[in-house]
């Protein structure tokens, strides 16, 4: 159950990378007949045709990069604002629950520029390779 804010952002942040999904599809598309379009024509395209039609595509992409942009921002409030991170099983051999979560580890380091702390996340388990075991 999605309660609160993170839940509208969470909806939001699903919205819209659906609609991210959907402008870049439609983009390849596009530029896909853009490319493979004039080949398979009888005559060349003339050429202030070719510059209009790539202008107006790279409008089409620059358009698309701010609904992406809207989509991490999202996912970026999610994070940052409210601590939502991703479950990741510990063994990989199973899909991941609730119980897996480690307890965050921080280390706070003072920043020599100022009174600014930089806080770094501790990373996860370390892999153990066949030359780390014994025998």
């Amino acid at each position: 159950m999605r309660t609160g804010g993170v839940g509208a952002v969470l909806e939001r942040h699903e919205d819209h990378a659906e609609t991210t999904l959907t402008v870049f599809v439609v983009l390849t598309i596009v530029f896909a007949v853009m490319a493979i379009g004039p080949v398979l024509l009888p005559k060349p395209i003339k050429r202030p045709l070719v510059v209009a039609a790539l202008v107006r595509f790279h409008l089409l992409y620059i358009a698309g990069t701010v609904v992406l942009a809207n989509t991490a921002h999202h996912g970026g409030r999610l994070v940052h604002e409210f601590g939502v991170t991703a479950m990741i099983p510990i063994g990989g051999d199973r899909p991941a629950r609730p119980d897996d979560r480690r307890p965050s580890r921080r280390v706070a380091r003072s920043n020599p520029v100022g009174s600014l702390a930089i806080v770094t996340g501790v990373p996860g388990p370390s892999v153990t390779r066949d030359t780390d075991k014994p025998g």
